[in-house]
């Protein structure tokens, strides 16, 4: 006799909304995404009875509430019209990008609980929320304050596999019955290594154009009386096609990816995907715009420099690796010692990155190498000048 399951609980991360319901920061074009994908979880959540739904952290790309935002805010609660109520709230935990005190989306609907640092049961297992913390050491204080309690499924939002231990960290606590967190974007699963199972929720669409096409949520289970079970759940989102173009049959491929899509695609919001094209040639450029810009929301970079690095890779001097060596010991000293290894990627993806995401903090860096290359010239190599500049 098989034992029924119960879905006790809806889990979802990173929406990243935006004023103007925009796609990528720094483009008011494609928008809407996220209406859609809202729209597939209401249909899960309308088959279910009195399930709630979790956001963990980053629901919002501003710590800012302004009124285009709140407009913002309410047509995605349309979305959830009829769906959320008092006895079945929208639960959710604050990421870096949305952290607020007091946290604007609990003032904006009375229908939402900002559930961190809160033991909540639902249909019998309890959920225990933490926002984002800027440090490990803080992230462990709130856990010590439930190591003693009886089991719950913990929902956070924090960088665990960019920060060295953070997986150790958690299996330290062997009343953890599973981690449910956020931010990472890319859905997975892994067991720690006391073999409690741990999920990154993934995004529910993309906000930067080199976003992996993955995107999903959970469905928490109980199965019997006490088997929790967690299963992902894809979601259908824009997908973004991108590659260097080297010839017009590069781009000829392109739309027919385009076509195949545009004839599958179940919504007419999101029908016209999103091409990210890398040339330096202006034939393609141009023949590329006269092809696929009707198709699709098309993005021209300049093509990438990876076979070079590829066949002559860069070593970096002395000079490099001090100032790396420097740019860690000063992150180190300001957050902790377990932000070394982290200070260290941090400045390498800063270095190489493309991503536009990145830019910024790449241009920190290259401030960084020049403030070091005019000390070294002056004979003052030790001068605490560029950390200043952070």
């Amino acid at each position: 006799m098989s034992v029924s399951s119960k879905t006790i609980a809806v889990v979802a991360s990173d929406c990243h909304i935006r004023s103007g319901m925009r796609l990528f920061p720094n483009s008011a074009e494609p928008s809407g995404d996220i209406l859609v994908s809202f729209r597939q979880i209401t249909d899960v959540l309308n088959a279910l009875s009195d399930t709630p739904l979790i956001l963990a952290g980053d629901v919002f790309d501003t710590k800012t509430c302004t009124a285009s935002m709140i407009d913002t805010f309410r047509r995605v609660m349309a979305e959830l019209e009829g769906i959320l109520s008092p006895l079945c709230p929208l639960y959710f935990i604050q990421g870096q990008h949305d952290a607020t005190v007091p946290p604007w989306l609990e003032l904006l609907s009375p229908d939402t609980v900002h559930m961190h640092d809160k033991r909540i049961n639902i249909s019998g297992v309890d959920f225990v929320g933490v926002d984002f913390c800027y440090r490990l050491s803080d992230l462990r204080g709130y856990l010590e304050k439930y190591r003693h309690d009886s089991p719950y499924v913990l929902v956070t939002h924090f960088p665990y596999s960019f920060v060295a231990e953070a997986y150790d960290m958690l299996s330290e606590y062997d009343n953890l019955l599973a981690v449910l967190s956020g931010d990472n974007h890319v859905p997975f699963y892994m067991k720690l290594k006391n073999g409690t199972p741990f999920y990154s929720v993934g995004a529910m669409c993309p906000n930067r154009i080199s976003d992996t096409n993955k995107f999903s949520y959970l469905m928490v289970q109980l199965k019997g009386s006490n088997d929790l079970v967690i299963e992902p759940v894809s979601l259908i989102t824009r997908p973004v096609f991108g590659e260097d173009v080297f010839s017009s049959a590069h781009v000829d491929a392109l739309l027919e990816q385009v076509k195949v899509w545009m004839d599958v695609c179940p919504y007419d919001e999101i029908r016209r995907p999103v091409v990210v094209i890398y040339t330096n040639d202006t034939k393609l450029i141009t023949y590329a715009n006269y092809l696929l810009s009707e198709h699709c929301y098309l993005f021209i970079r300049t093509h990438s420099r990876k076979e070079q690095e590829v066949a002559d890779p860069v070593v970096p001097d002395q000079g490099f690796i001090e100032l790396k060596d420097m740019f860690k010991r000063y992150i180190t000293e300001k957050f902790g010692e377990e932000f070394n290894e982290v200070a260290g990627n941090l400045f390498e993806a800063c270095r190489s990155n493309r991503d536009a995401r990145t830019g910024y903090l790449k241009k920190v860096v290259d401030i960084l190498w020049q403030l070091f290359e005019e000390a070294k010239n002056a004979g003052d190599r030790d001068s605490h000048k560029w950390s200043d500049a952070l």
